[in-house]
């Protein structure tokens, strides 16, 4: 660490990403100037020695107007940060821009533009289907970015910016009790929770148009709930250990998100009764028309008059056969005993593209 900050005069690293180093010890005001004078001295000899490490990093650089806008860039600027901008130009960023849905051929959009748009936009625009496959198209070569308007904090649904081809959709995680902060905590397993997941071909693939057929179903699946396990352990509270969960009211509740036509799925309700440390189900089955197969999730809810536990099933996470449903409760932590056991059936209804 010594020998770092010794070589701070050491201005052009052979490591781009290795930043300028600060002293980080306690100084008087009159030693604060000076070090400060000598960090701008530096920082100016930065900037004229910039042009030639540029040229040295430009073969770094798959695109020139990168480059060329680092150097737009760093003229505007008196002093200049030159291991950052080498980290910059050797990759390639997003730059911000406005989206018109009706003239995407005349803005040329590229792969480094990057749109922001709220949430309740996205979602008004989804219920279009003439909006949802601009959308579609101008996802397939460029960045889309959703971000949250609520004011108390709530999220919007990320599977209809995800079902627009939106690759990255905001949310606020303080909201532990919200649905899509569950689902971004389990959909996101996948791909060995490196946070990158590759979207469905239809929704990337430029040479598929986004057409009607979309609007057709194409598999079936058949839940049938057998069973639970120790549900008892759910209305137990862990503060004063007593039992919170209102018999009287209590239901499962079985329904799908994720479609095109989710308004018109029916949802599957249960009552429980007085035995929860191992209930039973007869004849409890309900199926559900798929639309989008990479997307949608079946949501399972448990609950009197509040949620007390949930879970939720990504149909490209689940095989079929007889499955273990875990269960979580309102800040998203898995409860070690209490599942519900599930029999999946899938039906193709049209051939795979």
């Amino acid at each position: 660490m010594e020998e770092d900050f010794n070589n701070e005069n050491n201005l052009l690293s052979n490591n781009p990403l290795k930043p300028i180093r600060r002293s980080t010890k306690i100084i008087d005001n009159n030693s604060y100037i000076e070090e400060a004078k000598n960090d701008m001295q530096i920082e100016k000899i930065e900037t004229l020695s910039f042009e030639k490490e540029l040229e040295n990093n430009k073969k770094h650089c798959s695109n020139e107007e990168c480059v060329e806008i680092m150097k737009e860039v760093t003229k505007k600027k008196k002093f200049a940060n030159v291991p950052l901008i080498n980290c910059m130009i050797s990759t390639i960023g997003m730059i911000g821009k406005k989206l018109n849905l009706d003239k995407l051929k005349e803005n040329n959009y590229q792969y480094w533009d990057c749109v922001t748009k709220k949430d309740n936009w996205l979602i008004n625009e989804f219920s279009n289907f003439e909006s949802r496959e601009k959308l579609v198209k101008y996802c397939k070569s460029s960045f889309l970015k959703a971000y949250p308007t609520s004011f108390n904090s709530d999220n919007y649904d990320c599977l209809k910016t995800w079902l627009l081809g939106s690759q990255i959709s905001a949310i606020n995680i303080q909201k532990l009790n919200d649905d899509n902060t569950l689902l971004n905590c389990i959909f996101f397993m996948q791909n060995k929770k490196s946070g990158y997941i590759l979207k469905p071909n239809k929704l990337r693939n430029r040479k598929l148009e986004y057409s009607e057929k979309y609007k057709e179903p194409v598999k079936k699946i058949s839940i049938n709930l057998i069973s639970g396990y120790l549900l008892n352990l759910m209305g137990i509270d862990k503060k004063s250990g007593k039992f919170k969960i209102n018999l009287d009211k209590l239901k499962i509740i079985i329904k799908i998100k994720g479609t095109n036509n989710e308004d018109s799925q029916k949802h599957l309700e249960i009552n429980l009764e007085d035995n929860l440390i191992n209930p039973h189900f007869y004849d409890k089955k309900i199926e559900f028309d798929i639309y989008e197969p990479d997307l949608s999730c079946i949501f399972i809810y448990i609950s009197d008059q509040n949620v007390i536990g949930r879970s939720i099933l990504p149909l490209c996470m689940i095989l079929e056969g007889i499955r273990s449903v875990p269960l979580f409760d309102e800040n998203c932590e898995e409860f070690k005993d209490s599942k519900l056991i599930l029999q999946i059936e899938m039906t193709d209804l049209i051939k795979k593209e």
